[in-house]
């Protein structure tokens, strides 16, 4: 075992959070400028992501399916994923 190994885990300087609304919208507008239809969309999602998730720490803390919402369904089952997490990608991402 090497000593990096043997370290312990460092720990964040300082939570993970999500960009303010303002900060979100005015890159949405000026990136989409062209696509309104786009711009709507993700300040939908956005909203939706949050109100589900105020908290993106414990986002993060959850299982990988469930942040990807696909718990409680066959992940091999075809078809469109559906919910805040999967929608919110591009917010996210």
């Amino acid at each position: 075992m090497t000593a990096l190994a043997l370290a312990p885990a460092l720990e964040p300087d300082r939570r993970r959070c999500h960009t303010s609304r303002e900060e979100y919208f005015a890159w949405v507008r000026a990136t989409f400028a062209d696509a309104p239809a786009s711009i709507k969309s993700r300040r939908y999602f956005y909203n939706r992501f949050l109100k589900h998730w105020p908290d993106l720490e414990d986002w993060f803390a959850e299982p990988l399916l469930v942040r990807l919402d696909l718990h409680g369904r066959d992940p091999h089952e075809p078809g469109k994923r559906i919910g805040p997490s999967h929608e919110a990608g591009p917010y996210l991402a």
